[in-house]
């Protein structure tokens, strides 16, 4: 971190009142090391640079709409990106601070095909994890056995969330269909908004659109008590009323949609 002698600068209003303060310094978060064990028989483990061909191809069937579409997380889709992007248990020692992508793997314990997968990006200073995108083989998808392997890759995501020393997580889920919104929400992740056209999708051969997401986060260890809460806010009325319909809604239990995954 660059220190500067701010001395002579002062915060627009005097916020940070309801919440903790704490020392500005250097900080980050740290892809851990997760335990390999095997739940529902499955196993999560580190991405291999001999993964590399595999799991590009998985991502190319299992989520193509994303090919054309922000660099955030398109680069996925070709193989050659992976080495100076993302964080491989071959370099693991220096990837797992300076890399600023993870992508953890899950493979059928007994045989070891890969099945699903997930992208995190981290942001160090802000001590926060954005989980970008994720994927089951389409051929895993339906009824109990995706359902399975979606049960495993949360709880993984928390405990990976705990170990990394991030305090605050976000993600989105799709609107062709409404499965992963009600997952993310019965897995306690709070609603921050809809965002209509905020990524660029592929339709099929050289077609794009622009689709509609659904925004949410939740706090990780003790990062909600540096957030400030609504009473120093100062928002519109509408905005107001917007927070409040958000917060009711919030604390409901969600509703499970029409259909399988």
């Amino acid at each position: 971190m660059k220190r500067l002698n701010m001395g002579q600068y002062a915060p627009f209003a005097d916020m940070g009142k309801t919440c903790l303060n704490r020392e500005i310094t250097a900080k980050s978060v740290v892809w851990p090391v997760m335990d390999e064990k095997v739940e529902a028989g499955f196993r999560h483990r580190r991405l291999r640079r001999a993964d590399i061909n595999e799991i590009s191809e998985l991502w190319r069937q299992s989520y193509p709409e994303i090919y054309g579409s922000t660099n955030s997380h398109s680069w996925i889709l070709y193989p050659e990106e992976y080495e100076e992007n993302v964080a491989l248990e071959d370099n693991w020692e220096e990837d797992c601070r300076k890399k600023k992508y993870y992508m953890p793997v899950m493979e059928y314990a007994r045989t070891g095909r890969i099945v699903s997968s997930m992208l995190c990006a981290k942001d160090d200073m802000n001590l926060q994890i954005k989980l970008l995108v994720g994927f089951i083989h389409p051929e895993y998808r339906k009824a109990a056995t995706g359902f399975k392997i979606i049960l495993v890759a949360n709880e993984y995501l928390e405990q990976m969330a705990q170990a990394s020393g991030a305090e605050y997580i976000t993600t989105f889920a799709e609107t062709w269909h409404s499965i992963s919104q009600y997952l993310v929400r019965s897995w306690g992740w709070k609603i921050a908004g809809i965002f209509p056209g905020e990524y660029t999708r592929w339709r099929g051969g050289d077609q794009e659109y622009r689709g509609c997401t659904v925004h949410f986060y939740k706090f990780v260890g003790k990062g909600e008590q540096y957030a400030t809460r609504p009473d120093e806010w100062s928002l519109l009325p509408e905005i107001r009323k917007l927070w409040d319909t958000l917060e009711e809604i919030n604390n409901t239990r969600p509703q499970m949609p029409g259909g399988i995954i």
